[in-house]
C-alpha cells in the first residue's frame, strides 16, 4: 500500500496513527515512511533487519505457532460476538414487540376501567391467563356471538333469555375468575350489551396472554450479553493488533529466508545516500522491487519526494491512497496511480482546490494553454479540458474524479464522523457547508457547556489591505494566553490542554506578512499564520482569527465569503477561537451568520470587546417533561430523580431528556455530574424515537450504541420488559427491584466511582 500527500503533516499524522499497529518487538517497522530528512534513520532500519538473518531460522517456527493461536482467538471470539450480537439483536426485536403490546394492553385496559371498574393486577392470575389456549378464546368468541345473536332477535330480556346469559357468564368465569366482578354481572346480565363488556375483558386477556408468551422467549441475561460483547470486542482488538504484528514478523522473517533479499536490501540502503536522480535512478534499476516490498508493505510519503525512492514501475502497489486529493494536480499524481493497482482518493470539496492553494511547481496558465493546444490529446480544445477538469493549472485530482462531465460513476463514501472540535465549533461548519450530515462526535454535556468563542472588538481602519490594530490585538492575545490562559477576562476552558497550540489565519496575504514581522518581533515566530490556504490539512488548540475588514470592505466580500475558504478557515480550531474584527461590512451575511452561531450579534459589541458568556451555548440540552410520550418515561424519570437526589450534596448531578448527540436522535435520559464532569446515557430498549433508514429496529439500536460508545459514551441499557413484568407496572415486583438496583450500582460505576 503507498499513501502519498502533498501536505507533510497528513502523511505524519498517517504514520503516527499506522505505526503502533506494525512496529515488531524487534522494534523493526515494516513500513517506509520516505522523507529527506530521516534517510539516517531508514538506513538504521534496514540495518537492523539484516541482523536478523542469525535468528530467523529459530524464530520463524515460534512465530508461526503464535500466530496460529491467535488466529485460533480470533475465529473464536469473532464467532462468539457474532452470536451474541444475532442474541441481542433477537432480544431487542421481541423486546421492542413486548413495548408494543404491552402499551395496547394498557391502553385497553385503562378504557376499560374507565368505562366499568378497576382492574388490577391483584383480579388476574396469571398461572390462569397462561393456561388460556387458542380453543379456549374460540370458545370464548362463540359465546359471545351467541350473546349478540340472542339479545339482537329477543330484543327486551326476560327470564329465558338471563338464565341463557348466565350459562354463558358461568363458563367463562371458570375460565376467567376474580376478573368479572359480581356488581358488573348484575348491571350487564339485564343489558344488551353485556356481549361487548365480556369481548372487552377477552381483549385484555388475549393482550396479556401475548405479551407473557414474548417475555418468556425473551433472554433474561441481555444485560449480561451486552457487557460480554464490549468485554469480547476490547479483547478481540488486542488480539487484532497482536495478529497484524505477528503476521508482519512472520512475513519478514520468511522473506530472510530468502539470500538474495539481503543483497537487495544492501543496494536500497546505498541508494538512500545519493540525491543525484541518475544515481538514484541506477540503483532502483538494480533492484527487486517486489522483495524490497515483501518487507516493507506499507509506504508512505509526500508526492514530490517519491521519485526519490520509488522507480516509475507499474503496478508495485495494490493499493494507492492519495489524502488531501483537492490540491494534487494530474500531472503529479499520474505517476503514483501508475504504480498502483487500485486507487482510493480522500478528498474534501468543500474545502481549497487547486486553484485557491496553488502548485508545488510553478506553470503559468498560458504555458497550461500552449502546451495543451499544441498537442490536443483526444482532439479536446484547452476550453473543452477545462470543462473536463484536466488541466494542469485550474483542477485537482479530486476536480476531476468528481467531474460530471467524465462521468466515472465511482463509488463515494462521506467520512461523516467528527472528532477534530468542539461541539459549538463543529456546529456551524456541518449546518452551512454539511447540510447536518456530519456526526460531532465530541458532543457531550461536558463539552457542549464549554466556552469556544470569543469576539474581540477594536478600533481599526484598513490602511492598504492591513489593519494594525487587529494585528497587535493578535500580538497581545497569545502573549496573555501563554502566560495566564486568559485574555481580559476571557478564560481558556479547562478542556485546552497545559501545553496547547496556538494558529493564527488572516483571510489575506498582505496582513498575514504584516503579523509575522510582529511575531518575528516578538520572539513569537514558532507560532503557525497563514492564510486558510496555508492552514488546510492543519488543526490547532487555539486559533485567532485576524478579519482585517472595516465596515466600508464591501467590495471584498467575494474573497472573503468564498465558502470553501471560510469552511477551512472557521474549522482549523479544536477548543477555542478568538475573533479580532474592525468592524463588518452590511453584505458579509456569511460572517454575521458565523457570529450568531454562537449567540453574538456583531453590531451589539462595543470598542471595549464586549463579551457576555450569557450569550453563548445555545446547544445546552434541557430537561422538558412535556417530551415524555408515555406514562413509563415518567416512571424512569422518576427513579432517576431518586437515584440523583440520594448523592447530594456531595454530587451535583443534572438530568435531561430526549437529547441529541453524535448525529444520534433522542437519547431518552442523560445524566451529567457536575462535580467531576462524568456523564452517562440511560437509554430504555424497545422505545425509539428515530428514522430506521431501511434497517431492522435491531440493526439500527446497535449501530447507534456502537456510535455512541466510539464517541466516548456510557451507556446503561434498561429492557421495558422488566419495568412491566406481567402487563401491569408493580413497584413491588422483584424482578423491577433488582432492575433498579443494577442500574443504580451502574450509575454509581459511570457517575460517581
Amino acid at each position: 500500500m503507498l499513501v502519498v500527500s502533498q501536505k507533510v503533516p497528513a502523511v505524519e499524522v498517517i504514520k503516527e496513527k499506522v505505526k503502533p499497529f506494525l512496529e515488531t518487538d524487534k522494534n523493526i517497522l515494516p513500513l517506509i515512511y520516505f522523507d529527506k530528512d530521516i534517510k539516517q534513520e531508514l538506513k538504521e532500519s534496514i540495518r537492523l533487519l539484516i541482523n536478523l538473518r542469525n535468528i530467523y531460522n529459530r524464530e520463524l517456527s515460534k512465530v508461526e505457532n503464535e500466530l496460529k493461536n491467535v488466529e485460533s482467538e480470533i475465529f473464536y471470539y469473532n464467532q462468539k460476538i457474532k452470536n451474541l450480537r444475532k442474541e441481542i439483536e433477537k432480544n431487542i426485536e421481541l423486546t421492542r414487540e413486548f413495548f408494543k403490546l404491552n402499551e395496547e394492553f394498557l391502553k385497553k385496559m385503562n378504557h376499560f376501567q374507565e368505562k366499568y371498574y378497576e382492574l388490577d393486577q391483584g383480579k388476574v392470575n396469571i398461572n390462569t391467563v397462561l393456561d388460556i389456549n387458542d380453543q379456549k378464546f374460540s370458545l370464548f368468541e362463540k359465546a359471545l356471538n351467541l350473546l349478540k345473536d340472542y339479545s339482537e332477535k329477543m330484543g327486551k330480556d326476560n327470564i329465558l333469555s338471563i338464565r341463557h346469559k348466565l350459562s354463558i357468564l358461568v363458563n367463562i368465569q371458570k375460565i376467567l375468575p376474580d376478573i368479572i366482578e359480581p356488581n358488573g354481572v348484575k348491571f350487564y346480565i339485564k343489558s344488551s350489551t353485556l356481549h361487548f363488556y365480556l369481548a372487552e375483558i377477552i381483549e385484555i386477556i388475549k393482550n396479556l396472554v401475548k405479551i407473557k408468551r414474548i417475555s418468556k422467549q425473551i433472554q433474561q441475561d441481555i444485560v449480561l450479553f451486552r457487557k460480554s460483547i464490549e468485554q469480547d470486542k476490547n479483547h478481540l482488538k488486542s488480539l487484532l493488533v497482536e495478529y497484524i504484528k505477528l503476521k508482519n514478523k512472520y512475513r519478514i522473517l520468511k522473506s530472510l529466508s530468502d539470500k538474495s533479499i539481503f543483497n537487495n536490501l544492501e543496494t536500497f540502503s546505498k541508494m538512500l545516500n545519493y540525491k543525484k536522480a541518475s544515481r538514484v535512478k541506477s540503483y532502483q534499476k538494480a533492484i527487486e522491487w517486489d522483495k524490497i516490498l515483501d518487507i516493507f508493505p506499507v509506504w508512505i510519503s509526500e508526492i514530490r519526494n517519491l521519485n526519490e525512492i520509488l522507480p516509475v514501475k507499474a503496478n508495485l502497489f495494490d493499493l494507492v491512497i492519495v489524502d488531501e486529493s483537492s490540491q494534487v494536480n494530474l500531472a503529479e499524481i499520474i505517476p503514483v496511480f501508475y504504480r498502483g493497482k487500485n486507487i482510493c482518493i480522500v478528498g474534501d470539496h468543500k474545502q481549497l482546490s487547486l486553484i485557491s492553494t496553488g502548485l508545488n511547481f510553478r506553470i503559468s496558465k498560458s504555458l497550461d494553454r500552449l502546451t495543451w493546444e499544441k498537442y490536443k490529446p483526444a482532439n479536446l480544445s484547452f476550453h473543452n479540458a477545462q470543462k473536463r477538469n484536466l488541466t494542469i493549472t485550474t483542477s485537482s485530482v479530486l476536480d476531476f474524479i468528481r467531474s460530471e462531465e467524465n462521468n466515472f460513476n465511482i463509488r463515494e463514501t462521506m467520512l461523516d464522523e467528527h472528532f477534530r472540535s468542539l461541539p459549538l465549533l463543529a456546529k456551524f461548519t456541518n449546518k452551512e457547508f454539511y447540510d447536518g450530515k456530519l456526526k460531532i462526535m465530541t458532543e457531550n454535556p461536558y463539552n457542549i457547556s464549554q466556552q469556544c468563542f470569543a469576539p474581540i472588538k477594536v478600533n481599526g481602519k484598513r490602511n492598504g489591505k492591513v489593519i494594525e490594530e487587529e494585528a497587535k490585538a493578535v500580538i497581545k492575545i497569545i502573549k496573555s494566553i501563554t502566560a495566564k490562559r486568559e485574555y481580559e477576562g476571557i478564560k481558556l476552558p479547562d478542556i485546552v490542554p497545559k501545553n496547547f497550540t496556538i494558529g493564527v489565519i488572516s483571510m489575506i496575504r498582505d496582513q498575514v506578512e504584516f503579523i509575522k514581522e510582529l511575531l518575528l518581533e516578538e520572539n513569537l515566530d514558532y507560532i503557525m499564520i497563514g492564510t486558510p490556504e496555508e492552514f488546510q490539512g492543519h488543526e490547532k488548540d487555539v486559533i485567532i482569527f485576524s478579519l482585517s475588514v472595516d465596515s466600508d470592505s464591501i467590495r471584498s466580500v467575494g474573497h472573503y465569503e468564498n465558502k470553501n475558504r471560510f469552511n477551512v478557515a472557521t474549522s482549523r480550531a479544536k477548543y477555542f477561537t478568538f475573533f479580532v474584527y474592525s468592524g463588518l461590512p452590511a453584505n458579509f451575511t456569511l460572517t454575521r451568520k458565523y457570529f450568531k452561531n454562537f449567540g453574538f450579534e456583531p453590531e451589539i459589541i462595543d470598542s471595549e470587546g464586549y463579551y457576555d458568556e450569557k450569550t453563548i451555548n445555545p446547544l445546552i440540552w434541557k430537561l422538558d417533561l412535556s417530551l415524555f410520550e408515555s406514562e413509563f418515561e415518567k416512571i424512569v424519570y422518576g427513579y432517576l430523580v431518586e437515584y440523583i437526589n440520594s448523592k447530594k450534596p456531595n454530587h451535583n448531578i443534572e438530568i435531561y431528556n430526549q437529547v441529541n448527540a453524535c448525529g444520534q436522535k433522542m437519547l431518552d435520559f442523560v445524566l451529567y455530574n457536575h462535580t467531576n464532569k462524568r456523564f452517562v446515557a440511560v437509554e430504555v430498549d424497545g422505545i425509539h424515537h428515530f428514522e430506521l433508514d431501511g434497517k431492522t429496529y435491531s440493526q439500527a439500536h446497535l449501530e447507534r450504541m456502537d456510535i455512541l460508545k466510539r464517541a466516548g459514551w456510557n451507556i446503561v441499557n434498561t429492557p421495558y420488559y422488566k419495568w412491566y413484568n406481567n402487563g401491569w407496572f408493580n413497584e413491588n415486583s422483584p424482578v423491577l427491584k433488582q432492575e433498579i438496583e443494577r442500574i443504580y450500582k451502574e450509575l454509581d460505576k459511570f457517575l460517581i466511582e
